[in-house]
């Protein structure tokens, strides 16, 4: 629940930021409908989390530096997945692509996703770096020594 809280925040600030609001798609415009009660909790949700991940993150943290894991259950899909989606079944099916990245979200850890190469079918693969509190440096550093090692800015995905 806070991510979605935290997520009805999100949408609303980013939109609140677009030079022509009257450009955004429909769907966006039914987010910030559907979310416009639930924004006044985001602050309760960021709290609550805080409160209720602090224990979690310093037991991992005091025995790991980083952690490194998929960003996305799956590799990337191809384009139009939400194509005339509308703004409840988007959410629905965007969710389980965020499930390894909205906790950190939620915690308000330092993340990075890197590319990591690409799927036997030519979709792109990435891997989420994962820091505790304040390490963003750490997130940085291990980010850049994977992209070394698997240097991707040159690469296109396959055509579908």
């Amino acid at each position: 629940m806070p991510f979605q809280l935290q997520l009805s925040g999100g949408i609303a600030d980013e939109a609140a930021r677009a030079d022509e609001p009257r450009r955004l798609e429909s769907r966006t415009r039914n987010l910030l409908r559907v979310g416009r009660p639930l924004r006044r909790l985001g602050g309760w949700a960021e709290r609550t989390a805080s409160r209720l991940g602090e224990p979690f993150l310093d037991e991992l943290f005091g025995r790991v530096d980083l952690l490194l894991t998929p960003t996305t259950p799956t590799a990337a899909l191809p384009i139009g997945q939400l194509q005339d989606a509308g703004a409840l079944t988007a959410v629905r099916r965007a969710t389980p692509v965020s499930s390894y990245t909205s906790v950190w979200n939620v915690l308000g850890n330092p993340a990075a996703a890197v590319p990591a190469g690409f799927s036997a079918d030519g979709m792109p693969l990435s891997v989420q770096v994962i820091g505790p509190p304040n390490g963003e440096l750490s997130v940085l550093t291990l980010s850049a020594q994977l992209e070394r090692g698997q240097p991707w800015a040159d690469s296109l995905p396959l055509a579908g």
